[in-house]
């Protein structure tokens, strides 16, 4: 009769995840950077119309931390507006907050002023999500 056993050394399995040293932080930590080269990648192509590279530049580089059994790693990017180019906007009315009209731009050379601006949205380019699901297919 042939017999088999394997074990498992809690131990090495637990060394395996802990730490900078550990094989899946380093894993987890190789992946995240895949993901961020690729989200740059889409920040400078046509997906999102570059204009000044403000919100390419703006993109972080991925922190891990360790939240008990668990490796987590957040990529983020830190431009005020990168949540809006990311996701989207509905149409919304833009009000002056200070002032009772708006003003700044122009107009076959004059000035325009407004009391209330219609903005028709803006459409969604998740650079995030997309750098995610392509690195994760190529897996």
């Amino acid at each position: 009769m042939a017999h088999t056993q394997i074990e498992f050394y809690r131990e090495r399995l637990y060394d395996l995840g802990r730490g900078p040293s550990g094989q899946i932080y380093r894993y987890v930590l190789t992946v995240s950077l895949k993901v961020d080269a690729r989200a740059k990648l889409f920040l400078s192509n046509d997906m999102v119309n570059v204009r000044t590279g403000n919100l390419r530049s703006s993109q972080a580089p991925p922190v891990l931390t360790n939240v008990g059994t668990r490796i987590i790693a957040v990529l983020q990017n830190t431009a005020s507006y990168s949540l809006v180019v990311h996701e989207g906007s509905r149409p919304h009315d833009i009000l002056p907050k200070r002032r009772l009209v708006l003003a700044g731009w122009q107009y076959e050379g004059a000035p325009v002023f407004a009391r209330r601006v219609h903005h028709p949205g803006t459409k969604a380019r998740p650079f995030l999500r997309n750098a995610l699901v392509e690195v994760f297919t190529t897996i």
